[in-house]
């Protein structure tokens, strides 16, 4: 049995909901599922949650008990714990779940049958995270090529992985946030935003990690990059192509398709300084697109 996990707001409690029961109707194998919350959810955002199968919400001051004292020998992940929702999912459910488990976004939808997440079975990596269409991270293009440690996979996105039990570096992720010049003390708005996925990606790059198979879970700029054989799909509310998606995603989460397909991996690649500055134009004349 996969444990998933997934983070809950009260502003986003529809999403919240459509995005776990399209993991539900699409999985076809055993799967609990741990819902952690930031401290809005209502009595009834809580009863609409409990309402879908397997679901079982964490007590958010169990939580923060526990994470806090579980840093406690990590004085800068501790500080960084709570600047913004994202942490939740770097520290919290690292530090409560005891088994492997699956993490997904509220904007993460499950379009196609599929079994797969249970990598002890499959791929046995360590980390599994999504591919992005950019390189988003805390530390810019020249920053991260300063260490030699500082070395990150191409394009990663952290709104759907899976992590092996045992396989979390507090030990990395605090060497990442004591390094002051990449996350100064006034912390930098765009740097927090992305805290968690540079974290993940830099763990990436230090353990047996992989991503999902690019053409099986993707973040789809129009509808028509969505293929028979999508399985996940990460939708970006800054793409163009969003509101369209999002308006017809019921009805891919129930499009006609009873063959169970299985989410596969592949091998994580690395960019050079040259590469990673031509990714930057791109994304800058393309708008985001």
């Amino acid at each position: 049995m996969i444990t998933i996990t997934t983070l809950a707001c009260h502003r986003d409690i529809a999403m919240v909901q459509l995005s776990l029961k399209s993991f539900v109707h699409n999985y076809k194998d055993d799967y609990r599922v741990h819902v952690y919350e930031d401290g809005s959810l209502t009595e009834s955002d809580k009863e609409k949650l409990l309402s879908i199968s397997g679901v079982t919400i964490k007590d958010k001051k169990e939580v923060d008990a526990l994470a806090d004292e579980a840093l406690r020998n990590h004085p800068y992940c501790r500080q960084w714990r709570g600047q913004n929702a994202f942490t939740i999912k770097l520290f919290d459910m690292a530090v409560m779940e005891n088994t492997d488990y699956v993490y997904f976004d509220s904007d993460v939808f499950f379009i196609k049958p599929f079994v797969g997440l249970e990598r002890s079975k499959f791929g046995n990596e360590d980390l599994v995270l999504m591919s992005d269409r950019f390189d988003y991270y805390s530390v810019n293009y020249f920053e991260r090529f300063i260490y030699p440690r500082m070395k990150f996979p191409d394009k990663i996105n952290a709104g759907f992985y899976y992590l092996r039990n045992g396989a979390i570096d507090f030990d990395l992720f605090e060497w990442l946030f004591s390094k002051e010049e990449f996350f100064p003390k006034d912390k930098d708005p765009w740097r927090v935003s992305l805290a968690d996925q540079t974290a993940w990606a830099l763990l990436g790059a230090n353990c047996n990690a992989a991503i999902w198979k690019k053409d099986q879970v993707l973040i789809p700029a129009s509808e028509n990059e969505i293929k028979p054989d999508t399985i996940g799909v990460h939708l970006i509310k800054r793409l163009e192509g969003f509101q369209d998606i999002y308006k017809n995603v019921e009805e891919l989460i129930h499009r006609e398709n009873s063959e169970i397909d299985t989410l596969y991996t592949q091998k994580l690649s690395f960019s050079n300084p040259v590469s990673a500055a031509l990714e930057k134009l791109k994304f800058k004349f393309t708008e985001n697109k």
